[in-house]
């Protein structure tokens, strides 16, 4: 929620143009790398220590690519 936050933040300090669409997308896809990072876990029992670090990683690629791709 603290980065949901921060994104908000942002978007209203350099005016970027959030839409529901942009944020649709971004759901969606942070819907799909959790599912690909659950499914490689249920497949190869990966640690937590690796597992939530890439959670983390991975969603904040999406959101970044999200933004930076409807600039």
């Amino acid at each position: 929620m603290l980065l949901f936050g921060l994104l908000i933040y942002r978007v209203l300090q350099n005016k970027m143009k959030i839409t529901p669409r942009v944020i649709i997308v971004m759901i969606f896809w942070m819907f799909i790398v959790t599912g690909i990072i659950f499914g490689i876990n249920s497949l190869i029992e990966i640690p937590d220590e690796i597992t939530g670090p890439a959670f983390f990683l991975c969603i904040g690629m999406v959101i970044s690519s999200t933004i930076n791709y409807y600039k």
